[in-house]
Order: structure tokens, then C-alpha cells, then sequence
């Protein structure tokens, strides 16, 4: 009889379904899973059947736990019962509830379950703090939980938002907790404090095992201050809702610690995770970006089907139930995506129509970046595409509602007419200084863009509009100034950087890469009023150093050919239009020149027309047709 336990053991510890890496490796059974403190379990849920969670032989000096709980984009649901209630239940993608824990007890249960129709992948993690703690979520006065640990998060093209409850301080088991807003001095909630924190995740990668993988370096204290960028501290004078530009396709995470800088402990909460995209949409989801075409759309079909490659979309957002005041913050215009409007500007880097226009574009500027400054008239052609096209650009999204193809497509054909207009411009008053000034402006507005990506974008002065755009426009102006007395160094430097970007432009219609958002955030600023709050921060990982690499050995190598070629040469051509004027008085004048002789050309036009017609004539029978003379 004493080996019966023993086989027991054996065949619990063989059963399938063992996790790997970080999981907790416990006994379980059917409709039940066990936990240990602190360690990761990945488990599979299905509809039919709901799972129980339990974790054991909790310490005494535990006060209470955080249970959250972890898929990609599939809802789940976790609860302290299987009867769901609002204030004691909550379903997402990243969820977690606080127990509270009473005297003497020990051990406590979690119901899990999932409405989807397909298996749901988690990961879970059951994490523990002492009295001194603070409580997550402890002073909720606005979502359903009475004690809310989770991160809320919305997002559109233009920003990402996070909100999260105030915390409370921590108390003992079997005590009442601290009032929440009855004292505002150092011995209530508000002198603790709050560090938001954001991490990226590998760039094109979308998969579900990196999404878990690194999920778990978010989800403690010591973890989030290791791996993650603090990006703000909040007190608890400061609204706890954090804006933070949206990169599409890219994956984050996002994690809150709040503090108590009195008893220097400390407790996070939940984090939660975004793509800013989603890819369950047939058009324009986060595989059109990185597969492109129809091989995005197949992917998202076999992912539909099971495969577990895929990430957070905002249809399984909307399951949070954000407040009103929430979503109004963060989408003032809601549009129905998929229609054209702004949220899918970033997501359209994926469609045919704008990789053609940004190869194209990308063909000219490589042609610009080693070869501008000797044709000087194409280089005023693409100077003058990018003015008027950048604006009229800005002009039509902000007061017309039309699709994003129509718009390239205008865009293209006003940014032609500004080209054509400027170099019309020079041809006829050949005015270098204000051809010049264009070119400079241009150049200006690319130094003035990558000022602004730096940190330096995230203080919280440049977060008023009027600074911003004068400190922009300042520095924007400052380069063809600065530049007035060596024109030609100018146009050959504005080749060079402007050229070459426009193929990092190309290359992120192909594949992600942040540098496109030097660019892509100022103009987020000019359409979107309340991007002004965002915070700016971008991931730097390989690809985006080999593209820089390619960048700056296009700017230089072009910069270089142009200098060297351009020696001996005059730094400008001359203006055309007098050039025509003294050509065609010499001709009037001078009899001996062969060009006196060419007709007008308005009978060579009717010479040219002439013999056009001719082409088209019977041709007349050969023979005799007069009476011979004798």
C-alpha cells in the first residue's frame, strides 16, 4: 500500500501539458490548475471547459496577491467565482485581479474561462506583497473592480493611450484599508508616486511565443526597472492617464510601478500590451506591413483558423470598457477604420499604390542625392514635390473625408504642379535666393525633424503647440541662413541628406523601420491637435541601424561625387530665361549664323503637320500623265 502514493506522484508528474521555460511545473488535474508564487504557468484555454486556478500555502506575511492573466489577442475571462460579476470579474487580453487576503488563510482560487470558439494560449502569474506594499488599483473610483491592478489602453493611427486607477497604501490582513480622500498629507495615498514604463518588443515579430516570452519581463518589479524605459513619473496630483505615440505594427508593452517613497516599497501592476494595429481586419491589418499582399491576407485567414501567430487588436481592447471621457480623449472623430480615414495612414505603408509611389519617389531622390547639383532644374522639380506635396497633403486630410488612395494620388499630382511651378519660376526671374531658400527650407525641415525625434521632443514645454512650431519653424529657417554664403555647399548638402532619406522612406514601405517616424511624427502634429500631449519614444534594434548605416553612406557618398565633380565648375547654372532672350536676339542680328535661316516656328509647325498629312495621302499611281512635246 505505501507505493500506491508513489505511482500517484509518477503519473501526475507525466501527465502532458508541462510547461516550458518559466512555468511552474505543479501538479494539476482536470479543470484544475495549480500555481506556486511567483512562477510563470503557460496553459491553453477552451470554451467548453473553464479551468480552476489555485495556489497553496501562502505565507503569513502575504497581505494580498495579483493574479493576472496573459493571451495575444483572444479575450479571457478571470474571476474570484464562476458566477461573473461586474466588481469581481474582468475579460481582456491582459487582465488581473487583487485578492485580498483574510487572517489565517492560505490558499485561494481563480475561475478562467474563454468565450472564443478557438483554444486561447496564456500565460499566468499569481505575484504576492507584504502590508507595507502598495495596493495597485487600490482607490478605483471609475472601472467596474472595487480594487483595479489593470492598465486600460486605447489607441488610433495618431497616439496610444494608458489609464490606469490610483493606488492605495497597504494595510494588514484583517484591517480596514486607508481612506482614499479624506487626507491629502504624506500619511494617505498621496505621496506615493507612479513610474510608467514602456518596452519593445522585436521589431517584425508578431508571434505569439515572443509576445508571452516577453511578457514575463514585465510583470515584476525588478524586472520592469531592469528591462523597460521609464518614461514618466506621476504623482498622485497628476491625472493618471499617459499618451504615447502609436507605432503600427510594433510591438509594446507597457507596465505602471507605484511607489511609496516613505516605506521605499514598491508594487506594479498589470501590464498591457499593443500593436496599434489589428490583424483580424481583411485590409490593412498588421501582417500587410510585413508580408504584404495577398500573402497578409493568408495569414490572417490561417491565423483565424488557429494558428497562433497574431496580436492585440482594438476589437479585443473594446472588451476593457473604457469610460465615455476615455474614448473621447483619445479619438475626438471616431472613424470606422478600414474607410480611409487617418488611423490607417501608417498602416496604408503596406498597399500597393503607396509602395509604388514611394519607390518612385525614393528612384528620384537616389538620382537627387549623387547627381542634383548638375541638373539643377530636376533637383528644383523634387524640391518643389515635397513643399507643395507635404502641405497639400495636410490640407486635404484635416478638410476632406476621402479615401487614402485618392489622397496619394492628389498629393502626387499637386506635388508635380509645385515642382513644375518652381522651376517655371527659375527659368523665367531666375531668382537663386529664392530657389535657394526653398532648398534650404527643405534641408531645415529635416534637421528641425530629427532635433524633435531625440528626447528632446518629450520635454514638457514643447508639449504646447505655439513653442513647438515656433521652436520648429526657428530652427527650420536657421540652416539656409546659417548656409547664405555658401549656396552651393547647401544644394549639395540638401542633395545629399534628402535624397538618401527619401529611400529610407521606401525601404519602410517594405519593412518597418523607426526612422520613417522622424518624419511621420511631425506630421501626426500638424493633423492631430492632441498629439501635442504624446510621448515620442521609438525602439532602436538592427533594422533600423542598418538602414541608418545605409543612410548616412548615401548621403555622404553623394555629397561627396558632387563636391568632387563640381570643382572648377560654376556654382550655379545661369538664368535660362536670359540666356533664350540673348540666343534669340544674336540670331535676329547676325545674318552669317546658320540658326538665322530657320524658319519661325510657327511655319515649322505647319511643315511638321505638313508632312504628317502626307502619311496619310493615296500614294499616286507611277506612269505618265501629260501629253508628250514634241
Amino acid at each position: 500500500m505505501g507505493l500506491l502514493p508513489l505511482l500517484v506522484l509518477a503519473v501526475l508528474a507525466l501527465e502532458p501539458g508541462a510547461a516550458s521555460g518559466a512555468e511552474t511545473v505543479g501538479n494539476s488535474s482536470e479543470g484544475l490548475l495549480e500555481f506556486s508564487v511567483g512562477k510563470f504557468r503557460y496553459f491553453k484555454l477552451n470554451r467548453p471547459f473553464p479551468e480552476e486556478a489555485i495556489l497553496r500555502h501562502i505565507s503569513s506575511n502575504v497581505t494580498f496577491l495579483i493574479f493576472q492573466l496573459h493571451s495575444q489577442y483572444q479575450n479571457t475571462t478571470i474571476s474570484f467565482s464562476e458566477m461573473l460579476l461586474p466588481n469581481a470579474s474582468g475579460t481582456g487580453t491582459d487582465k488581473g485581479l487583487v485578492f485580498i487576503l483574510r487572517p489565517e488563510q492560505s490558499m485561494c482560487t481563480w475561475h478562467l474561462e474563454t468565450l472564443d470558439s478557438k483554444p486561447v494560449q496564456n500565460v499566468a502569474i499569481p505575484l504576492s506583497y507584504s502590508e507595507r506594499d502598495p495596493v495597485p488599483g487600490g482607490c478605483n473610483l471609475e472601472f467596474d473592480l472595487d480594487i483595479d491592478p489593470n492598465i486600460y489602453l486605447q489607441y488610433n493611427f495618431f497616439e496610444t493611450t494608458i489609464k490606469f486607477a490610483p493606488a492605495n497604501l497597504g494595510y494588514a490582513r484583517g484591517t480596514a484599508p486607508p481612506p482614499c480622500d479624506i487626507e491629502t498629507g504624506q500619511d494617505s495615498r498621496w505621496r506615493l508616486q507612479y513610474d510608467v514604463y514602456q518596452y519593445f518588443m522585436p521589431e517584425n515579430d508578431l508571434t505569439e511565443e515572443a509576445l508571452l516570452r516577453h511578457l514575463q519581463r514585465m510583470a515584476e518589479v525588478p524586472q520592469v526597472k531592469a528591462n523597460a524605459v521609464k518614461v514618466v513619473t506621476l504623482t498622485a496630483d497628476d491625472k493618471t492617464i499617459v499618451s504615447f505615440s502609436s507605432l503600427w505594427g510594433q510591438g509594446v508593452i507597457y507596465n505602471v510601478i507605484v511607489r511609496d517613497p516613505f516605506l521605499n516599497t514598491s508594487a506594479a501592476y498589470v501590464p498591457v500590451h499593443t500593436y496599434a494595429c489589428s490583424f483580424e481586419a481583411e485590409e490593412g491589418n498588421c501582417f500587410s506591413l510585413a508580408y504584404g499582399g495577398s500573402q497578409a491576407r493568408g495569414r490572417t485567414r490561417a491565423t483565424a483558423a488557429g494558428l497562433h501567430h497574431s496580436h492585440s487588436s482594438l476589437g479585443s481592447k473594446r472588451s476593457l470598457q473604457p469610460t465615455p471621457q476615455l474614448m473621447a480623449m483619445v479619438d475626438p472623430q471616431p472613424t470606422e477604420r478600414g474607410q480611409g480615414s487617418n488611423l490607417h495612414l501608417r498602416g496604408s505603408l503596406g498597399r500597393v499604390s503607396t509602395k509604388v509611389f514611394f519607390t518612385l519617389f525614393a528612384l528620384l531622390g537616389l538620382f537627387i542625392c549623387f547627381f542634383g547639383h548638375r541638373f539643377w532644374k530636376t533637383e528644383l522639380f523634387f524640391i518643389g514635390f515635397i513643399l507643395m506635396g507635404f502641405f497639400f497633403y495636410i490640407l486635404i486630410t484635416r478638410l476632406t473625408p476621402i479615401k487614402y488612395d485618392v489622397r496619394l494620388i492628389l498629393t502626387a499630382l499637386a506635388g508635380s504642379i509645385g515642382g513644375i511651378c518652381l522651376v517655371a519660376a527659375w527659368w523665367r526671374f531666375g531668382i537663386l535666393v529664392l530657389c535657394m531658400l526653398c532648398v534650404g527650407l527643405v534641408l531645415g525641415f529635416l534637421v528641425s525633424s530629427v532635433t524633435f525625434f531625440t528626447p528632446l521632443g518629450n520635454l514638457k514645454i514643447f508639449r504646447d503647440d505655439a513653442v513647438f512650431w515656433v521652436t520648429f519653424s526657428c530652427i527650420a529657417v536657421l540652416i539656409p541662413v546659417v548656409f547664405m554664403g555658401c549656396l552651393r555647399i547647401l544644394n549639395i548638402l540638401t542633395c545629399g541628406f534628402i535624397g538618401s532619406y527619401s529611400v529610407v522612406l521606401a525601404i519602410d514601405s517594405y519593412l518597418y523601420t523607426s526612422l520613417s517616424y522622424i518624419t511621420l511624427n511631425v506630421l501626426k502634429r500638424a493633423l492631430h491637435v492632441d498629439f501635442r500631449r504624446a510621448f515620442v519614444n521609438v525602439p532602436f534594434q538592427t533594422n533600423d541601424f542598418i538602414v541608418l548605416a545605409a543612410w548616412g553612406m548615401l548621403a555622404v557618398s553623394g555629397i561627396t561625387l558632387q563636391i568632387r565633380r563640381e570643382r572648377g565648375q560654376p556654382f550655379f547654372p545661369p538664368h535660362p530665361y536670359m540666356l533664350w532672350k540673348r540666343e534669340r536676339e544674336r540670331r535676329v542680328t547676325n545674318i552669317l549664323d546658320p540658326s538665322y535661316h530657320i524658319p519661325p516656328l510657327r511655319e515649322r509647325l505647319y511643315g511638321q503637320l505638313a508632312q504628317i498629312k502626307a502619311l496619310f495621302q493615296k500614294e499616286q499611281p507611277a506612269g505618265e500623265r501629260t501629253p508628250l512635246l514634241l
